[in-house]
């Protein structure tokens, strides 16, 4: 049975014209319950409601949130590892001209909701985060999954639902720093909320390195 967490993502997208050759370091850290980008200059404040896993510079994902606790739909209420809950990913430099066409496309897989059939826009506005204007926007997708009806049967059922997905997008200079979250749909207001209040901690800093 596959095992599924919540994950908190951020994206970001450098202008570059070159990729810096990066020795295996971290991509930034947490102290504090603040996590520090090494490289693009921005901290968020964290809260006690995630785990949160800093990547190595070198990897396409550069932060990863999991949520501690989490809704669980009632149609999972016989496989609740089933359930999706958001996913943020911070991510390397999408425009970078020295990334070729595949790596890009493997960059925009992060963005899970950008991957589901059917996506359908519900709201985009503007929205000023750190102190620069942002774009936010939502959406929804129906899916439908053949879930195992109970651990100790290998017989399945086939359950109808729909995910809620946000994405914000803020640029500073020539840093563009992108929020990715997905969840399943009847939580998505809470966990929306969550995620802007960890998006509205946004503050610009030097670069460590």
């Amino acid at each position: 049975m596959r095992k599924v967490f919540l994950v908190f993502a951020v994206l970001l997208i450098v202008f570059t014209t070159a990729e810096a050759r990066r020795k295996k370091e971290m991509a930034g850290n947490v102290d504090n319950q603040t996590y520090t980008d090494n490289a693009y200059g921005f901290q968020l404040k964290l809260t006690d409601d995630w785990n949160t896993r800093v990547r190595y510079a070198e990897d396409n994902v550069r932060l990863v949130m999991l949520q501690k606790k989490y809704g669980i739909p009632s149609r999972y209420s016989s496989a609740s590892d089933y359930t999706y809950i958001p996913r943020i990913v911070f991510l390397d430099s999408l425009l970078s001209s020295s990334y070729n066409s595949k790596q890009k496309k493997e960059i925009l897989k992060e963005f899970d909701f950008l991957q589901q059939n059917g996506a359908v826009p519900k709201d985009k506005r503007a929205v000023t985060v750190g102190g620069q204007t942002g774009v936010l926007w939502e959406g929804s997708a129906k899916y439908t999954k053949d879930v195992q009806s109970s651990p100790s049967s290998p017989a399945v059922t086939r359950v109808d639902g729909s995910y809620g997905g946000l994405i914000v997008a803020v640029r500073k200079d020539r840093t563009i720093v992108l929020f990715h979250m997905m969840c399943e749909q009847e939580y998505f207001d809470a966990v929306a909320k969550a995620t802007t209040d960890i998006i509205n901690s946004l503050t610009w800093t030097a670069p460590t390195n």
